[in-house]
């Protein structure tokens, strides 16, 4: 009976981490697979993963919460900031896991920019790795931590508090909230993928003179006839990226945002390496064999592309109508 009574303890006092970990597993899974997601939706979802999970699991893992409250009756405890014996109170292990999460984040970032290049679900998936490792490290100190911890119960909490001495007069606490708004509205961008300074994809054509300019694309082309395109790609990322890619002929139905491809033809596929700030300028050739109304998209992957790219998985687009007769 003591057995089940511990381990069934024991599960209960690793709720928190379960579910921290469980979230930021869950939240990237649906974002991997279901894709773009109105803001309205992927922000809420990803805010908690972005400013708090992941700091919750680091800071647990650093300094486990795994006695009693040191007093369960004092001032402090109908404040939310009264102390368990590892020194923390409710207050400073929230605080701090947002700090945390705030570093945690912009790391795993840097990290996958030197390997991948920097994008929603990669830096996601990074973090739940991080997340789901500090979970563990947190819940195996728990359970070395509880004998020493359980016979102390009772006593006088250890340590000073780390918020001791922290003024709270209303010039603080204003300066708090404009620091946590400021984090929640990069934690936005970040969310809502705008990513237009990092990498720049467009359609020119070259003028007489030399110059490029964004007008007079080949719009008629005859069947079985090559035209080609310009395309300029331009990264502002710290390091050197390879982009694919994809010219695809496509057949539409419908119109606006209701339009969906009915056929897919690819025409051309290429590969190439940006430095950082550098832009490059490429010549896609494409042979149509098809006629009528179409859409020629040019579709831009960060490293290689699917056997099967469309516009979901493309990382950038850029697209016009053209006819072939």
């Amino acid at each position: 009976m003591s057995g089940t009574t511990t381990l069934s303890g024991r599960v209960a006092s690793h709720t928190d981490l379960a579910v921290a970990a469980g979230y930021v597993v869950a939240v990237t899974a649906v974002l991997a697979l279901v894709g773009d997601l109105p803001t309205a939706v992927a922000v809420p979802l990803a805010l908690p993963v972005l400013l708090f999970a992941p700091g919750y699991a680091v800071v647990t893992a650093i300094a486990p919460a795994t006695g009693h409250p040191a007093s369960a009756d004092g001032p402090g405890d109908r404040l939310g900031v009264r102390q368990s014996h590892d020194g923390l109170s409710r207050l400073e292990r929230l605080t701090l896991s947002v700090v945390a999460s705030v570093a945690v984040v912009p790391l795993v970032a840097l990290v996958l920019d030197f390997v991948v290049g920097v994008a929603l679900v990669p830096v996601l998936a990074g973090v739940a790795a991080v997340t789901v490792l500090a979970a563990v490290v947190a819940a195996h100190r728990r359970d070395s931590g509880g004998a020493h911890v359980a016979g102390a119960a009772g006593g006088p909490a250890t340590g000073p508090s780390l918020l001791a001495g922290v003024p709270t007069d209303g010039i603080t606490l204003g300066c708090a909230t404009i620091a946590v708004l400021m984090l929640v509205g990069s934690a936005t961008m970040a969310v809502t993928g705008d990513q237009a300074a990092e990498t720049e994809f467009y359609l020119v054509t070259e003028t007489a003179d030399g110059e490029y300019e964004a007008s007079g694309y080949t719009t008629d082309i005859a069947d079985g006839e090559t035209a080609e395109y310009t395309l300029g790609i331009e990264q502002h990322s710290a390091q050197p990226r390879e982009y694919t890619v994809v010219a695809q002929l496509q057949e539409r139905s419908g119109a606006g945002a209701n339009a969906t491809v009915e056929e897919r033809e690819e025409l051309d596929r290429f590969s190439t390496t940006v430095r950082p700030g550098n832009a490059t300028i490429e010549t896609s050739a494409v042979t149509p064999t098809t006629t009528g109304d179409r859409t020629l998209a040019f579709l831009l992957y960060e490293g290689e592309a699917p056997a099967e790219p469309d516009r979901e998985s493309a990382h950038r687009v850029v697209h016009l109508p053209v006819e072939i007769t």
